[in-house]
């Protein structure tokens, strides 16, 4: 059948897949930049996170601040790594957030610190892990 004898909807659609085809390359530099926003950008993590889980961005904010507090300038004090995020059963457990404090001596001292939280928000616990030595669940698998 040649293109002149080809229903006027079937002409139409034809017309619509050209017109989408330099889109496609477009779409898909959009989405591995999205991938690589999220890995690598805190900012867009928490902004995601935020919309997907707000309970748990709600979670880990607590944690960071109270971690923050327990640093002995907390001043000048940061977090380094947001730490894992497990889900308990009224709650998260928050596990080695990478404290970064200033050290006496100049130069930065690293720490970790656990931390559990209520699905409000709410800290619970939070606290320096007992000795490097200690596996935690996530560690055993």
């Amino acid at each position: 059948m040649s293109p002149a004898h080809r229903a006027p909807a079937a002409v139409e659609a034809a017309r619509r897949r050209r017109a989408m085809r330099p889109l496609i390359p477009l779409l898909i530099v959009l989405v591995v930049g999205s991938v690589i926003a999220y890995r690598e950008v805190p900012w867009v993590q928490r902004q995601a996170q935020h919309l997907l889980n707000p309970a748990q961005a709600r979670a880990v904010e607590a944690c960071e601040v109270a971690a923050l507090k327990l640093a002995s300038a907390p001043d000048f004090a940061r977090i380094v790594k947001p730490g894992r995020v497990h889900v308990t059963q009224r709650g998260f457990y928050i596990e080695r957030i990478v404290l970064g404090q200033m050290a006496q001596q100049g130069g930065e001292q690293r720490s970790f610190v656990d931390c559990y939280a209520d699905l409000d928000g709410n800290v619970v616990n939070v606290g320096v892990p007992a000795r490097r030595g200690t596996t935690s669940p996530a560690e055993k698998r």
